[in-house]
Protein backbone atom coordinates (compact mmCIF):
# COMPACT_ATOMS: atom_id res chain seq x y z
CA UNK A 1 0.00 0.00 0.00
CA UNK A 2 1.36 3.73 -0.78
CA UNK A 3 2.14 5.54 2.21
CA UNK A 4 1.26 9.39 3.08
CA UNK A 5 4.59 10.34 2.30
CA UNK A 6 4.48 8.23 -1.30
CA UNK A 7 1.53 10.47 -2.63
CA UNK A 8 2.65 13.26 -5.24
CA UNK A 9 2.52 16.59 -3.66
CA UNK A 10 0.19 18.82 -5.00
CA UNK A 11 -3.42 19.80 -5.25
CA UNK A 12 -6.10 17.12 -6.83
CA UNK A 13 -9.89 17.58 -7.83
CA UNK A 14 -11.91 14.37 -8.41
CA UNK A 15 -15.07 14.60 -10.78
CA UNK A 16 -16.16 11.90 -12.43
CA UNK A 17 -13.95 9.12 -12.90
CA UNK A 18 -11.12 12.13 -14.02
CA UNK A 19 -8.70 13.60 -11.67
CA UNK A 20 -7.19 17.00 -12.26
CA UNK A 21 -3.87 18.50 -10.92
CA UNK A 22 -4.84 22.38 -9.95
CA UNK A 23 -1.63 23.29 -7.88
CA UNK A 24 1.62 22.13 -6.17
CA UNK A 25 3.76 23.33 -3.56
CA UNK A 26 5.68 26.42 -4.37
CA UNK A 27 2.98 28.85 -6.41
CA UNK A 28 0.09 30.76 -5.26
CA UNK A 29 -3.91 30.24 -5.73
CA UNK A 30 -6.94 32.74 -5.69
CA UNK A 31 -10.42 31.88 -4.64
CA UNK A 32 -12.91 34.46 -5.44
CA UNK A 33 -17.10 35.45 -4.77
CA UNK A 34 -19.51 37.43 -3.60
CA UNK A 35 -19.79 37.56 -0.01
CA UNK A 36 -22.04 34.72 1.22
CA UNK A 37 -21.05 32.41 -1.93
CA UNK A 38 -19.51 29.68 -0.15
CA UNK A 39 -15.84 30.49 -0.51
CA UNK A 40 -14.88 30.24 3.14
CA UNK A 41 -16.90 27.07 3.92
CA UNK A 42 -15.07 25.43 0.90
CA UNK A 43 -11.92 26.00 1.91
CA UNK A 44 -13.19 24.21 4.81
CA UNK A 45 -13.57 21.08 2.76
CA UNK A 46 -9.44 21.70 1.61
CA UNK A 47 -8.24 22.06 4.87
CA UNK A 48 -9.91 19.01 5.84
CA UNK A 49 -8.23 17.43 3.09
CA UNK A 50 -4.69 18.24 3.84
CA UNK A 51 -5.33 16.98 8.05
CA UNK A 52 -7.36 13.65 6.49
CA UNK A 53 -5.06 12.90 3.51
CA UNK A 54 -8.20 11.83 2.41
CA UNK A 55 -10.64 12.89 -0.83
CA UNK A 56 -12.74 15.50 0.78
CA UNK A 57 -15.32 16.57 -0.88
CA UNK A 58 -13.54 15.67 -4.30
CA UNK A 59 -9.82 17.42 -3.07
CA UNK A 60 -7.12 15.23 -2.37
CA UNK A 61 -4.34 17.81 -1.79
CA UNK A 62 -1.06 16.26 -0.51
CA UNK A 63 0.85 18.68 1.24
CA UNK A 64 2.52 19.02 4.87
CA UNK A 65 -0.58 20.62 7.09
CA UNK A 66 -2.68 23.41 6.64
CA UNK A 67 -2.59 26.97 8.14
CA UNK A 68 -5.44 28.84 7.99
CA UNK A 69 -5.17 32.74 8.23
CA UNK A 70 -7.78 34.51 9.25
CA UNK A 71 -8.36 38.39 8.72
CA UNK A 72 -12.10 38.68 8.41
CA UNK A 73 -14.14 36.34 11.05
CA UNK A 74 -14.61 37.86 14.59
CA UNK A 75 -12.42 35.80 17.20
CA UNK A 76 -15.65 35.08 19.13
CA UNK A 77 -16.58 32.80 15.71
CA UNK A 78 -12.88 30.79 16.06
CA UNK A 79 -13.73 27.92 18.10
CA UNK A 80 -16.31 27.27 15.34
CA UNK A 81 -14.14 27.18 12.85
CA UNK A 82 -11.55 24.95 14.02
CA UNK A 83 -14.93 22.67 15.43
CA UNK A 84 -16.37 22.23 11.53
CA UNK A 85 -12.87 21.79 10.00
CA UNK A 86 -12.29 18.79 12.12
CA UNK A 87 -15.58 17.03 11.93
CA UNK A 88 -15.12 17.58 8.27
CA UNK A 89 -11.80 16.05 8.25
CA UNK A 90 -12.84 12.86 10.32
CA UNK A 91 -9.66 12.91 12.48
CA UNK A 92 -8.78 12.45 15.64
CA UNK A 93 -7.95 15.56 17.77
CA UNK A 94 -4.56 14.45 18.56
CA UNK A 95 -3.96 14.05 14.45
CA UNK A 96 -5.87 17.11 14.14
CA UNK A 97 -3.62 19.10 16.08
CA UNK A 98 -0.63 17.74 14.10
CA UNK A 99 -1.66 18.51 10.91
CA UNK A 100 -3.93 22.28 11.39
CA UNK A 101 -2.92 25.70 12.86
CA UNK A 102 -5.31 28.64 12.74
CA UNK A 103 -4.39 32.17 13.40
CA UNK A 104 -7.01 34.85 13.41
CA UNK A 105 -5.91 38.37 12.89
CA UNK A 106 -9.32 40.51 12.37
CA UNK A 107 -8.65 42.23 15.61
CA UNK A 108 -5.22 44.07 14.41
CA UNK A 109 -5.70 47.83 14.01
CA UNK A 110 -4.56 48.42 9.98
CA UNK A 111 -4.60 46.47 6.85
CA UNK A 112 -0.80 47.00 7.06
CA UNK A 113 -0.40 44.94 9.90
CA UNK A 114 -2.19 42.41 8.97
CA UNK A 115 -0.54 42.36 5.92
CA UNK A 116 3.09 41.84 7.76
CA UNK A 117 1.47 40.08 10.65
CA UNK A 118 0.01 37.57 7.39
CA UNK A 119 3.61 37.17 5.42
CA UNK A 120 5.49 36.63 9.12
CA UNK A 121 3.32 33.67 9.68
CA UNK A 122 3.79 32.21 6.14
CA UNK A 123 7.20 32.22 6.28
CA UNK A 124 7.44 30.71 10.45
CA UNK A 125 4.66 28.44 9.48
CA UNK A 126 5.74 25.22 9.58
CA UNK A 127 2.63 24.13 7.14
CA UNK A 128 2.70 23.95 3.55
CA UNK A 129 -0.94 24.60 2.61
CA UNK A 130 -1.69 28.20 3.89
CA UNK A 131 -5.11 29.84 3.42
CA UNK A 132 -5.94 33.51 3.52
CA UNK A 133 -9.02 35.20 4.31
CA UNK A 134 -9.36 37.56 2.82
CA UNK A 135 -7.52 39.79 0.36
CA UNK A 136 -9.45 42.68 1.08
CA UNK A 137 -8.52 42.78 4.54
CA UNK A 138 -4.73 43.44 3.72
CA UNK A 139 -4.78 46.95 1.70
CA UNK A 140 -6.04 50.08 2.72
CA UNK A 141 -7.33 50.85 -0.73
CA UNK A 142 -8.67 47.65 -2.68
CA UNK A 143 -7.98 50.28 -5.83
CA UNK A 144 -3.86 50.96 -5.55
CA UNK A 145 -1.49 49.84 -8.26
CA UNK A 146 0.95 49.75 -5.63
CA UNK A 147 -0.30 47.41 -2.91
CA UNK A 148 -1.85 44.68 -5.45
CA UNK A 149 1.70 44.94 -7.10
CA UNK A 150 3.13 44.46 -3.58
CA UNK A 151 1.13 41.67 -2.82
CA UNK A 152 1.02 39.30 -5.24
CA UNK A 153 4.78 39.91 -5.12
CA UNK A 154 5.75 39.16 -1.78
CA UNK A 155 3.04 36.31 -1.88
CA UNK A 156 4.66 34.59 -5.23
CA UNK A 157 8.20 35.23 -3.44
CA UNK A 158 6.77 33.37 -0.55
CA UNK A 159 5.17 30.85 -1.96
CA UNK A 160 9.06 29.99 -3.67
CA UNK A 161 11.02 30.86 -0.72
CA UNK A 162 9.07 28.68 0.89
CA UNK A 163 8.01 25.75 -0.86
CA UNK A 164 4.13 26.14 -0.11
CA UNK A 165 0.88 26.62 -1.62
CA UNK A 166 -0.65 30.16 -0.88
CA UNK A 167 -4.44 30.11 -1.34
CA UNK A 168 -5.91 33.77 -0.87
CA UNK A 169 -9.60 34.37 -0.47
CA UNK A 170 -11.22 37.45 -1.90
CA UNK A 171 -13.87 38.90 -2.97
CA UNK A 172 -15.42 39.41 -6.32
CA UNK A 173 -17.04 42.68 -8.05
CA UNK A 174 -20.53 42.53 -9.31
CA UNK A 175 -19.47 41.38 -12.54
CA UNK A 176 -18.26 38.26 -11.43
CA UNK A 177 -14.15 39.21 -11.24
CA UNK A 178 -12.09 39.55 -7.89
CA UNK A 179 -12.71 42.85 -6.49
CA UNK A 180 -10.85 46.10 -6.61
CA UNK A 181 -7.47 46.11 -8.41
CA UNK A 182 -5.55 44.52 -5.45
CA UNK A 183 -7.48 41.54 -6.66
CA UNK A 184 -7.42 41.77 -10.29
CA UNK A 185 -3.69 41.93 -9.71
CA UNK A 186 -3.78 38.54 -7.75
CA UNK A 187 -5.30 37.34 -10.62
CA UNK A 188 -3.09 37.82 -12.88
CA UNK A 189 -0.18 36.94 -10.59
CA UNK A 190 -1.49 33.64 -9.46
CA UNK A 191 -1.10 30.22 -11.40
CA UNK A 192 -4.63 28.72 -10.55
CA UNK A 193 -8.00 30.68 -9.98
CA UNK A 194 -11.44 28.87 -8.87
CA UNK A 195 -14.37 31.40 -8.94
CA UNK A 196 -17.47 30.53 -7.20
CA UNK A 197 -21.05 31.90 -7.91
CA UNK A 198 -23.98 31.51 -5.39
CA UNK A 199 -27.67 30.97 -6.96
CA UNK A 200 -29.93 32.23 -4.00
CA UNK A 201 -33.01 30.79 -5.46
CA UNK A 202 -31.85 27.03 -6.82
CA UNK A 203 -29.52 26.94 -3.27
CA UNK A 204 -25.75 25.61 -5.16
CA UNK A 205 -23.13 27.43 -5.93
CA UNK A 206 -21.41 27.25 -9.70
CA UNK A 207 -17.28 26.65 -9.36
CA UNK A 208 -15.27 27.66 -12.67
CA UNK A 209 -11.37 27.47 -13.08
CA UNK A 210 -10.58 30.24 -14.51
CA UNK A 211 -7.30 29.96 -14.54
CA UNK A 212 -4.99 27.12 -14.24
CA UNK A 213 -1.06 26.25 -15.13
CA UNK A 214 -1.94 22.85 -14.36
CA UNK A 215 -5.08 21.15 -15.32
CA UNK A 216 -9.02 22.01 -15.68
CA UNK A 217 -11.86 20.51 -14.28
CA UNK A 218 -15.45 20.99 -15.66
CA UNK A 219 -17.76 23.85 -14.31
CA UNK A 220 -19.08 22.00 -11.40
CA UNK A 221 -21.92 22.84 -8.54
CA UNK A 222 -22.28 21.98 -4.20
CA UNK A 223 -25.07 22.76 -2.35
CA UNK A 224 -25.34 22.25 1.71
CA UNK A 225 -26.92 19.69 3.35
CA UNK A 226 -29.10 20.50 6.90
CA UNK A 227 -25.54 20.64 8.89
CA UNK A 228 -23.68 22.88 6.62
CA UNK A 229 -21.86 20.58 4.90
CA UNK A 230 -21.06 20.79 1.14
CA UNK A 231 -22.46 18.45 -1.17
CA UNK A 232 -20.61 18.10 -4.54
CA UNK A 233 -23.65 18.52 -7.32
CA UNK A 234 -23.72 15.15 -9.76
CA UNK A 235 -21.36 14.24 -12.10
CA UNK A 236 -22.64 15.85 -15.36
CA UNK A 237 -20.29 14.89 -18.55
CA UNK A 238 -20.70 17.42 -20.65
CA UNK A 239 -20.42 21.24 -19.80
CA UNK A 240 -22.93 23.21 -17.92
CA UNK A 241 -24.58 26.08 -19.28
CA UNK A 242 -25.54 28.03 -15.84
Amino acid sequence: MSSEKEKENGIFFYYGNNKYKLGISGVTGLMSGLRASGKSHYTKSMAAAVVSGEVVDGWEINMDGVHYIDLEMHKSLSEAIISQTLDISSVTKAKFKEKYSYTNLADLASPKDKYKKTCDIISNSKRQFIIVDNLTNMSNDSNSQNEGSEIITKMVSLAIKEDKFILMVAHNAQDGTPYGVVGKKFLDGCSIALSLERDMNENFTKVETIKSRFSTPPVYDFSFDENNRVVLGPYIPFPLNF
